[in-house]
């Protein structure tokens, strides 16, 4: 009988080869969630650039025709512009203020008197509808698409005289 101490080559080859399969395992798990993180963190910045996009140009069709005087009355005067193009006028502190939105270049360019303000990048549509009654605009329905992400918002007049 022999006294066998250690372990032989043959032994060591296949505890190395067994090794190295959990090891590229466990390398492709760790690939396939680092990944996986990746893309949910553009996901998320993307939607949250096209919510505060979105958060902006809402504020300011809110405030169009605004008058500190008079009230509110959205009119053709107020708001105006084609389908991805819009031009929102209302009194300021002191002085009327004049907004711009368009798409140019895959970009939300906001113009604040007379100027440019990148708001979002890689936007693909911007669309602006109306819908009047007489002269007086009483509802705007606005929609961006940013990455393949799309976000609308309707800003509405109830009392429109």
């Amino acid at each position: 009988m022999r006294n066998q101490k250690g372990i032989t080559l043959i032994e060591m080859l296949i505890s190395l080869v067994l090794s190295a399969i959990v090891m590229a395992g466990a390398y492709r798990v760790f690939i396939a969630q680092a990944t996986a993180y990746s893309i949910q963190e553009d996901v998320a910045d993307a939607q949250n650039a096209v919510r505060a996009g979105m958060e902006t140009l809402t504020g300011d069709l809110r405030m169009a025709g605004y008058d500190p005087e008079n009230g509110v009355a959205i009119s053709s005067t107020s708001v105006s512009g084609t389908g991805n193009t819009i031009r929102l006028e209302w009194e300021g502190a002191g002085a009327p203020k004049v907004v711009q939105y368009r798409a140019e270049g895959g970009k939300l360019i906001r113009t604040v008197n007379g100027e440019d303000q990148e708001v979002l990048d890689d936007v693909s549509t911007l669309a602006f509808a109306y819908i009047t009654s007489g002269s007086k605009i009483i509802r705007i329905d606005a929609t961006l698409v940013v990455k393949n992400r799309s976000l609308q918002t309707s800003v509405m007049r109830r009392n429109v005289n």
